[in-house]
C-alpha cells in the first residue's frame, strides 16, 4: 500500500527525474522494498541464527503498519479481532485521508474568500 502511495504521489514527468528529490525519493523506496523483503524472510519457515532473526524481526513495521501500535492495549488481542482490525485499517485510513483533503481544501477556500474590509 505504501509503495503505491509513493508511486502514484511521486510519479513526476521525465524532465524532473534527474532532480535532487527524486533520487532521495527513489533511495527511500529502494530501502523500503529491501526492508520489506528482510520482513517477510523472517516471517517464512526458515530456521535463522538468533542474532539475525532478531535484525529481521525489527523490520515488521514495514509489512504491518499496526505493528507500531499496541492493538492488546485496546483489547484487541485474539486472532478474529486482529485480523478485522488489519482489513479494515486500510479503508480506514483512506477515509482518514479523504477527509483531511476535503477539510484542507474548505479551509483553503474559506481563507482565500474577500474580506468584509
Amino acid at each position: 500500500c505504501t509503495i503505491i502511495a509513493m508511486y502514484l504521489f511521486f510519479g513526476d514527468t521525465i524532465e524532473k527525474w534527474a532532480s535532487w528529490q527524486n533520487s532521495i525519493t527513489c533511495m527511500v523506496f529502494i530501502a523500503l522494498n529491501h526492508y520489506q523483503v528482510i520482513n517477510l524472510l523472517y516471517q517464512a519457515n526458515v530456521i535463522l541464527p538468533e542474532a539475525l532473526g532478531s535484525t529481521f524481526q525489527g523490520w515488521g513495521f514495514t509489512n504491518d503498519g499496526l505493528s507500531i501500535l499496541a492493538p492488546g492495549c485496546a483489547g484487541i488481542v485474539g486472532f478474529e479481532s486482529s485480523f478485522i482490525v488489519k482489513a479494515i485499517a486500510p479503508v480506514f485510513l483512506f477515509l482518514c485521508t479523504v477527509l483531511v483533503k476535503l477539510g484542507s481544501t474548505l479551509v483553503a477556500r474559506a481563507a482565500s474568500k474577500p474580506s468584509l474590509d
